[in-house]
């Protein structure tokens, strides 16, 4: 009988970081839908609080980048659909690359969470978890965009540039701090 109980709580335990895992990419995936065209934003009211609980429960800043790299896999996966649409413009030739082009770009794109993952673990309390993962967040999509890969998609100061008066209201603040500024106040 004890040993059945031990058996089944180190197979829970084993169980956790594979849970934990699938809920970072759960939650990035549920992220996309803030992004536009859909612009569902109150989302990520639910999933980036998700992600700092994520964080900050990891056993170390290994197991937080982790979850920070399936956040990330999760959020660009959804968000780059559209990289399959362009592909098939000429399907006759590039047909092969539909299922490899969008998770392997995501895979890339996801190493640019899991290092802020890392250092928002770093961080002693809460409220310096919240800044450390804006912050580093923010340093992370610059040197994504301006250094490393050059690909400026998925900036959640996107999330702004809803179509209408709102959006162009929203937007106003991207002409002092930036699609980088707005993202670092989402």
């Amino acid at each position: 009988m004890l040993r059945q109980l031990q058996s089944r709580l180190s197979a829970q335990a084993e169980n956790a970081p594979r849970r934990a895992d699938l809920l970072a990419l759960l939650c990035g995936a549920a992220s996309a839908l803030a992004l536009p065209p859909l612009h569902i934003l109150p989302i990520l009211l639910l999933v980036i609080p998700a992600l700092l609980i994520l964080i900050r429960t990891a056993a170390g800043p290994r197991a937080a980048a982790r979850r920070g790299w399936w956040f990330g896999f999760g959020l660009n996966l959804l968000g780059l659909y559209w990289i399959t649409e362009a592909i098939l413009v000429e399907a006759a030739r590039y047909w092969w690359l539909v299922p490899l082009a969008v998770p392997a770009l995501a895979a890339f794109m996801a190493v640019f969470v899991a290092i802020p993952a890392a250092v928002t673990w770093l961080a002693k309390t809460d409220r310096s978890a919240i800044l450390a993962l804006a912050g580093a967040w923010t340093l992370a999509d610059i040197l994504r965009q301006y250094l490393l890969s050059g690909f400026p998609w998925n900036l959640w100061g996107s999330i702004w540039a809803i179509p209408g008066s709102l959006g162009d209201f929203l937007l106003q603040p991207a002409a002092l701090m930036g699609a980088h500024g707005l993202g670092l106040a989402t």
